[in-house]
């Protein structure tokens, strides 16, 4: 088989089971208006940055050391493309794992 250059992560039945079972406060996902265009958030695997934000779209740089793993997570109230620049990642979800490399993309449903 293939790879597609952007590869669509559509979100099952089982994904959205096994989401709403997790219990959140609504203040730990509420708008802080932190204007992050002016920092380097630092991360335990690398860090991100933000390169360009309207109304419609936001658009960060992260850096992965190699090696390193970010936490799983997920963004409910919009889609999230990722696309690599330079070398490879490995992206797992509840029900696979997507090897995307240089010029590649995954692109992730709410």
């Amino acid at each position: 088989m293939t790879s597609a250059i952007i590869q669509r992560f559509v979100v099952s039945e089982k994904d959205k089971e096994t989401l709403a079972k997790i219990v959140y406060d609504t203040k730990d996902i509420s708008d802080d208006f932190f204007d992050y265009s002016k920092v380097i958030v630092k991360k335990p695997w690398g860090y991100e940055y933000l390169i360009f934000e309207n109304e419609s779209v936001a658009v960060w740089i992260l850096y992965l050391k190699p090696g390193a793993l970010t936490s799983m997570h997920c963004h409910p109230q919009k889609r999230t493309s990722l696309v690599v620049l330079e070398g490879s990642v490995e992206c797992s979800s509840l029900k696979g794992k997507f090897e995307r490399t240089s010029g590649e993309a995954l692109m992730i449903d709410q």
